[in-house]
């Protein structure tokens, strides 16, 4: 009898072991899904720029060290620009805020962002992190449409 209350017992361990194991792998499998696991999320040196000014339709940005002249952005790039500087995301995530934000196809959000990501490429202004750490919580501008 003492075999068999042992063995019933070693069974249920091997058990509670088993579904433990699944929910630890399908915790992990939702973590790494999580839309920016696999993604190179944006990270820009906002030390080097600063905000000359936000109206209704968009945001002007300067170099604080002259490397390129004030420039302004519009509606959804004024957005992008806000959301990269402001948030560790990466282009697909900005892409979807956006379209989400100003209830638009992402195919026509998406060249506005891409230009933003090549003004700010372009003028040295993205940085890498080993640990990009992405943000969570995303604060959005929105600004008037693009005519």
């Amino acid at each position: 009898m003492n075999i068999r209350l042992a063995i019933k017992k070693y069974a249920c361990v091997v058990v509670a072991l088993a579904m433990a194991a699944t929910l630890l792998t399908g915790t992990f499998a939702a973590c790494a899904s999580s839309g920016q696991a696999d993604e190179e999320i944006i990270i820009v040196a906002r030390n080097y720029i600063f905000i000359d000014d936000i109206s209704g339709n968009g945001v002007v940005i300067g170099s604080k060290k002259g490397h390129f002249k004030p420039t302004e952005f519009k509606g959804t790039a004024g957005t992008a620009v806000l959301l990269f500087m402001y948030n560790r995301i990466s282009r697909d995530k900005c892409v979807q805020l956006i379209s989400k934000l100003y209830e638009i196809e992402r195919n026509t959000v998406a060249p506005k962002v891409d230009s933003v990501l090549a003004f700010l490429e372009e003028n040295e202004l993205l940085l890498t992190s080993k640990y990009p750490n992405p943000s969570r919580n995303y604060g959005m501008n929105k600004f008037r449409p693009e005519e």
